[in-house]
């Protein structure tokens, strides 16, 4: 507590000596990378993108809307976890087995973002930050920011999160600035400011560098921008649209008569004006999809041929789902998560879903964890650290079997098995009665199992060799969630 008080006053008096908003000295790579980078007049120029953003955002359509929208789902339904994180002091390290489970814990559930030597303190629901994360503007929720800041990410490999700061040079709100909207200035020092030039609307305005937060993609041909996703799949993305575009128009200008008029040697050869007026009249009455399979009605003389072709859209059913998954694998979305393929059961969704957050949203938010940590938390107290927990969802065929062999081996206790069932904890009456039933009946007798499951009566029987201590700081931990 006294670590997070002086924290604090460090870090007020320091954005008291810098004025409201103190901009961050530029690095030395920055600036040397920045020199052949910027413009020829000496305050410099608007800096180029190396990709067309405009022309990204507006492929948010089909099958790149889909994958991207089960991204920004994901990562929008999911809170960020923020906490005061110090080394351990001389006296403090972690000795007890308890203090060091607790530790490894915290790292494997962090995505790595704290070490497990590392003392962890929680921030409360009051804590300026925590209230800025779960109401950043007056328009949108958390959910909205978080959707909002990965759909430009994912469709330009850039993210612009705008903190306004307040008299104290402290976020007051947080917005994301359109990807397309946003050109930086770039001089011989780095990045001066950012020009916002919004698509719809008259007017420009400018945004001090240490007050927006760039999120990115790397790129292979920038420094300073992002590399989309789209760029690298760019003619994956364009044959299926090209595909789809061709499905259309030949439903709408296509002519599906199902046959072929034969003229007999009596019908004179018809030029070029007789011509248009015949696929004139012939268009207009059988073009377009509402006249498919209309019937066609023939002079004296004519014969009609039934064509024994399918319509061409079938040619294009490989070519799309081909181009379908690819454009999915280019999001490293699993087809089970875009709604394509069922699963077929509930048991058989974990793997593709196991998937889809271990390897796609994992690493995206390990990546905004520090981006946030570095130029956001830092604005609050050097000690201050954001991340996500490990989206990675558990097997229910798995718990059940580690829960058995820690269960047989005396590695677990009930109050610690009904944490991970998300139940309360037992109380010391609870645990006494249940002890007792579940020496008598481990998997739950004849007269029923103990309260929460067949499960919890079998890890009543550990009970009799912990101390009265042991069981009540279980009971406790449980209750905070720290097991």
């Amino acid at each position: 507590m006294l670590d997070r008080v002086l924290g604090w006053v460090e870090g007020t008096a320091r954005r008291m000596r810098g004025g409201a908003g103190p901009q961050k000295r530029k690095g030395i790579g920055e600036r040397i990378l920045s020199t052949g980078m910027y413009g020829g007049a000496a305050w410099g120029w608007p800096g180029s993108w190396s990709q067309d953003r405009l022309e990204h955002v507006l492929h948010f359509r089909h099958w790149t809307y889909i994958a991207i929208r089960s991204i920004c789902n994901a990562v929008a339904g999911l809170e960020p976890q923020i906490a005061e994180v110090y080394h351990p002091r001389h006296g403090q390290s972690r000795h007890s087995p308890i203090s060091k489970a607790y530790g490894e814990w915290y790292h494997r559930k962090s995505l790595q973002a704290v070490r497990a030597n590392e003392i962890v303190d929680p921030v409360g629901d009051n804590h300026p930050l925590m209230q800025l994360l779960r109401s950043p503007n007056a328009q949108d929720t958390a959910h909205d920011l978080w959707y909002e800041l990965f759909m430009y990410l994912e469709l330009t490999g850039n993210g612009y999160l705008w903190a306004i700061p307040n008299a104290i040079g402290l976020p007051l709100e947080l917005w994301v600035v359109p990807s397309h909207w946003v050109w930086p200035r770039i001089t011989a020092k780095g990045i001066e400011h950012y020009e916002i030039r919004p698509l719809t609307g008259a007017g420009t305005w400018f945004i001090p560098t240490h007050e927006i937060i760039h999120v990115k993609y790397k790129s292979p041909l920038h420094k300073l921008d992002g590399h989309s996703p789209q760029q690298a799949g760019s003619e994956w993305i364009d044959a299926g649209e090209s595909i789809d575009r061709s499905r259309f128009y030949q439903f709408k200008n296509g002519a599906f008569p199902l046959g072929a008029v034969e003229l007999d040697q009596s019908f004179a050869d018809p030029d070029d004006a007789e011509m248009e007026r015949l696929y004139a009249k012939f268009f207009a009455r059988l073009q377009g999809e509402h006249n498919y399979g209309r019937p066609v009605i023939l002079p004296p003389g004519a014969k009609y041929t039934p064509l024994t072709i399918s319509p061409t859209e079938m040619a294009y059913t490989q070519s799309a789902d081909q181009l379908r998954d690819w454009v999915l694998a280019l999001y490293g979305v699993p087809k089970e998560i875009a709604g394509i393929q069922d699963a077929g059961s509930e048991i058989a969704m974990y793997g593709p879903l196991t998937q889809f957050m271990q390897f796609t949203i994992a690493p995206k938010l390990r990546q905004l964890g520090q981006v946030l940590t570095r130029h956001l938390a830092r604005k609050y107290s050097d000690h201050l650290r954001i991340w996500w927990d490990d989206p990675t969802p558990s097997s229910p065929q798995q718990i059940n079997s580690d829960l058995q062999v820690d269960a047989a081996n005396g590695w677990i206790t009930p109050n610690e098995a009904r944490a991970i069932r998300g139940r309360p904890a037992y109380t010391e009456e609870q645990e006494q009665k249940y002890a007792k039933a579940g020496q008598q009946q481990p998997q739950g007798g004849p007269g029923g199992p103990a309260p929460g499951g067949a499960a919890d009566g079998g890890l009543g029987a550990l009970l009799g060799g912990l101390t009265k201590e042991h069981r009540n700081g279980t009971a406790r931990q449980s209750v905070n969630g720290r097991h």
